[in-house]
């Protein structure tokens, strides 16, 4: 789980960048003061997740490119949408419910806090997203420049946090790993130690992931706003009239369009139809898919969730695949796909109806590039459910905006 996070961050540049120089400060300066090092290292990974989630129509971080806009803190406003948004995602998840309130807190200064080791653990990650933030906007800091700018915000933190932290930016190993992270070197090996002891993740909670990643996706595009669930519901019960195993379908479903949280959405949303330079850039996410899913890459859901955009006479991509080459699974994913697809409004033509999205899976059936198998089993699976039910994000919203209030009223109004 944990290592996918990884792969996901390292596709959105500068968040990525941050996040990892978080993660590993956070991880030095716990070590350093004797506390769970793994905790604040997988509280620091997270701290920013809330910046893709999306709130009231938008995500925070609209444009996913290299630019990663450092925002100065509020004063008398410790509480960050993002914060909360964030909180979210790991209070929805059972295995990351603990470090819910570290990542909620984490622009809160010391003076609103008791001395706990969660407090102290939300503070270690404060500290270290400053120092991150001021790497990023000044380059080629010297440590000396980090504590003298860290100086002006002292009073913020708790003491023993910012004599931890200052004794760690005094260590070169930590200098250079922070330098070699924001140059863009591959961090992996470096974080290994930390991800082996994070929680890992059974197939339940990879259906729970797999619910915000459907509704972080489907939301980027006002034209996609049930795609992903309708492919993975679509997908289940196909498998379930082949006999195969359903569940692996519907995890695939929720996770095959994952690549697109690193497709800007300006190509997501243009109102015309894509240039060719635009399309190319959109057939991407199919390989973000492949990057961020490879810790999966052993299970039964992993191909199918990668290969939806193959066809069986080979002129599908990204592997270019041949009919023969593929599994059912890959087919009935990519069936679901199309056909879910056809059913919504898109800017250059409107929503089909649920015949005419059949009669044009058909053709595509005719023309060898979808599989007859996989279409029968979508036909005879209609039946089966009502298609204006299947949408998973008017349930998400809901529980988002409830948890926004529900903190609102304890903590008070919040910045962006």
């Amino acid at each position: 789980m944990i290592q996918m996070l990884i792969n996901l961050l390292k596709t959105i540049p500068s968040l990525g960048r941050h996040s990892f120089q978080v993660a590993f400060l956070s991880a030095q300066i716990a070590e350093k003061m004797n506390l769970d090092s793994n905790v604040s290292f997988l509280s620091g990974l997270i701290h920013d997740l809330g910046l893709i989630l999306p709130y009231e129509g938008k995500t925070l971080l609209d444009e996913i490119d290299d630019t990663f806009v450092i925002v100065r803190d509020t004063p008398g406003k410790p509480l960050h949408l993002h914060s909360i948004l964030g909180s979210f995602i790991t209070d929805y998840v059972e295995k990351l419910k603990p470090i819910s309130p570290i990542v909620l807190k984490h622009h809160f200064p010391a003076s609103y806090l008791d001395k706990t080791e969660e407090n102290l653990i939300s503070n270690i990650v404060f500290i270290s997203d400053q120092v991150s933030r001021y790497t990023m906007v000044n380059l080629d800091v010297s440590p000396r420049d980090i504590l003298i700018a860290l100086e002006d915000m002292k009073s913020f933190f708790f003491p023993e946090v910012f004599e931890a932290c200052r004794e760690v930016l005094n260590m070169e190993f930590v200098q250079w790993q922070l330098e070699n992270i924001l140059a863009g070197y591959d961090v992996t090996d470096l974080l290994n130690d930390h991800v082996r002891n994070c929680p890992d993740c059974d197939k339940k909670d990879l259906i729970q992931i797999g619910k915000i990643v459907s509704f972080i996706v489907d939301t980027k595009s006002e034209f996609t706003t049930s795609h992903t669930w309708r492919v993975a519901v679509f997908s289940k019960k196909m498998a379930e009239k082949a006999g195969r195993n359903s569940e692996d379908l519907f995890i695939a479903g929720l996770y095959h369009d994952i690549g697109k949280i690193s497709v800007s959405y300006k190509i997501l949303e243009k109102p015309a139809k894509l240039s060719d330079e635009e399309y190319a850039i959109m057939k991407k996410h199919v390989y973000f898919s492949y990057l961020i899913l490879l810790p999966y890459k052993d299970e039964n859901w992993f191909l199918p969730a990668v290969r939806h955009h193959e066809r069986l006479d080979g002129y599908g991509y990204p592997f270019r695949l041949k009919g023969e080459e593929m599994t059912l699974e890959d087919k009935i994913i990519q069936v679901a796909d199309v056909f879910s697809a056809l059913l919504e409004e898109r800017p250059y033509r409107p929503a089909n109806t649920v015949e005419k999205a059949l009669s044009m899976v058909r053709e595509e059936v005719k023309k060898k590039k979808l599989s007859q198998e996989a279409f029968e089993l979508l036909e005879s699976s209609l039946e089966d459910f009502d298609l204006s039910s299947i949408e998973v994000g008017r349930e998400i919203r809901k529980e988002i905006r409830t948890f926004v209030n529900r903190v609102v009223e304890k903590f008070g109004d919040y910045v962006l």
